[in-house]
């Protein structure tokens, strides 16, 4: 930051300015901080105002919101979407928290790449999100992000510089709004404060989804086959399997394995102690539909859970499996005698394993401030919070000034379709949602006795299956259950804990089932497309995590009642 002053007449203005870049151009953001300053006036303005940039985020302009009364089958012309190949991936949602991932890849990620993706769909119904990548978009954006990475090898570490900067900043953010009553602000403050929030959210955020998603979801279509060939090459195809577990492995610690790892150091008498944990973990159970704010009883409790544990041999126990871990790789890239572009590649996964899940924790602390907004203004206006929740932030002005349906936030909540362009987005609801969906996305069921997938973490298990999407689907998990889900999250930690295995439609090498079924080691199954859809609750089946195969033993169709 550095101080300009311009003369008008006889005064004398003075201005902060910060220069930042944004993609290949360098830009300014200029603040006026007032006329004919002394030094002491300018060094509390300093003070002032470096609090203010600190928190500043760069902004872009609005995404334009299209409406049109096109019928569905006249919205999947318009938007290609049956020609198109997709990457689905679910979780447990509502459109005004799953609204940032959609803005995100498009002129956040283009600002910093100088690309972005062309278009995102999603659509949520009983807050559950189906969210659909174009696997032309994430192919481009992995090709050429390889082709830059090959050229100018030092760009992963700058990647992960910048975007360490953009979380030391959304970090103040967050403090600053801790720091504010809303109730003492006016509507119109308490806007600008969520904005300025939702602008730095998206600036971290952007570094941390397209990049990372287009490397991991398509993992098994570049990544696998071409450690497999280095494999068959050199005679060692039969241990192939673990061979790429091993290569692909994290090579850090998990936040949900640090939080252990603090959680070991507490003693149950010591309440102080345990408040603070509370303080700094409390989002650990939320996701993009629900925030629980876990208290220091919760954690009181998980402390004497431990019991009688030896603490000391359980944190020597994971510190030297992270050590073990890096040991074997640094031995089979030796053995493989990797070339430099293959043990790039091991770089990225590690890099963006990290990334994925930092990112992860970042998205459950942000979803308790979006929360905390709308908690706010669902008092404010006296509006029921479950239609703000399908609400986006550009539309809140409108819904502020009454000048908004509401109606149409309670068709959303039925059903919402979101298409999301470098154009614009545009947000279909009711049944006209429903039917595009149902037109361009369902696909037709399958009887198969047999499910393929891949390998995230080795193992062998039988057990009855126990499907999980939303919070709700928690009751009634049992020991020996096996965890079936679209994708698991943080707060599923407690039923992984019980499961004897797991088995997900989506992920990749980085994606959080993979990261701690490994530390868990859980015989885990990710990327089968089908699991959660085929299989129903009760099903007996045999999972075979060492070739990637889930089999129906015995079908029962029965289904767990929720007390």
């Amino acid at each position: 930051m550095f101080i300009e002053k311009r003369k008008e007449g006889k005064k004398v203005k003075y201005y902060f300015t910060r220069s930042f870049r944004q993609g290949q151009k360098v830009r300014k953001i200029r603040k006026f901080a007032g006329y004919d300053l002394t030094s002491k006036e300018l060094a509390i303005k300093v003070k002032e105002f470096k609090i203010n940039f600190d928190t500043e985020a760069i902004s872009w302009d609005s995404p334009k919101k299209i409406i049109s009364t096109y019928s569905p089958a006249e919205l999947i012309k318009k938007y290609n979407l049956n020609q198109q190949t997709w990457v689905q991936k679910g979780l447990h949602a509502v459109l005004h928290t799953i609204f940032a991932s959609s803005e995100l890849s498009f002129k956040p990620t283009e600002s910093f790449l100088g690309e972005s993706c062309q278009i995102i769909v999603h659509y949520t119904t009983d807050n559950y999100n189906h969210w659909y990548w174009n696997h032309e978009d994430l192919v481009r954006l992995r090709d050429n992000f390889l082709h830059k990475l090959r050229k100018e090898p030092e760009l992963l570490q700058n990647i992960l510089v910048q975007w360490r900067k953009r979380l030391k900043k959304f970090d103040k953010i967050m403090e600053t709004i801790d720091s504010i009553d809303l109730t003492q602000k006016s509507d119109s403050k308490s806007l600008q404060l969520y904005f300025n929030f939702w602008q730095n959210y998206l600036e971290e955020y952007a570094l941390a989804v397209c990049l990372q998603e287009s490397f991991s979801l398509l993992s098994e279509e570049f990544l696998r086959p071409h450690f497999k060939n280095i494999f068959e090459k050199a005679g060692l195809l039969q241990s192939f399997n673990e061979g790429y577990q091993i290569l692909t492995s994290p090579v850090k610690k998990s936040f949900i394995t640090q939080e252990y790892l603090e959680r070991l150091d507490l003693k149950a008498n010591d309440l102080k102690k345990i408040k603070a944990h509370a303080k700094k973990y409390h989002w650990l159970y939320n996701n993009y539909a629900k925030t629980t704010n876990l208290d220091t009883t919760f954690f009181k409790n998980k402390v004497l859970d431990i019991g009688k544990l030896n603490k000391q041999e359980e944190k020597k126990r994971i510190q030297n499996e992270i050590i073990e871990i890096k040991e074997k790789k640094k031995r089979l890239v030796r053995k493989l005698n990797l070339d430099d572009y293959s043990k790039l590649l091991i770089k990225i996964t590690e890099v963006f394993s990290f990334m994925q899940d930092e990112r992860k924790k970042y998205m459950m602390k942000a979803v308790a401030y979006q929360n905390h907004f709308l908690d706010h203004f669902s008092k404010q206006w006296d509006i029921d919070k479950q239609l703000l929740e399908y609400s986006v932030i550009h539309e809140l002005p409108e819904i502020m000034s009454k000048k908004f349906p509401l109606d149409e936030l309670r068709e959303r909540k039925k059903h919402c379709l979101v298409i999301f362009t470098k154009k614009g987005y545009e947000i279909i609801s009711g049944e006209r949602a429903k039917q595009t969906y149902e037109l361009a996305f369902k696909n037709p069921e399958t009887n198969s006795a047999q499910i393929k997938g891949v390998t995230a973490s080795k193992g062998y298990a039988t057990g009855t299956v126990k499907i999980v999407n939303k919070i709700h689907d928690f009751v009634n998990f049992n020991e020996g259950n096996v965890l079936v889900t679209s994708m698991t999250r943080p707060d599923m930690v407690m039923l992984m804990d019980k499961a004897v295995a797991i088995v997900t439609d989506e992920g990749g090498i980085t994606c959080h089932a993979a990261i701690i079924s490994r530390e868990m080691k859980i015989p885990c199954i990710i990327g089968t497309k089908i699991a959660s859809t085929l299989l129903k609750n009760g099903d007996l089946i045999e999972v075979d995590a060492n070739k990637g195969i889930v089999k129906i033993l015995k079908r029962t169709g029965l289904k767990f009642k929720i007390k």
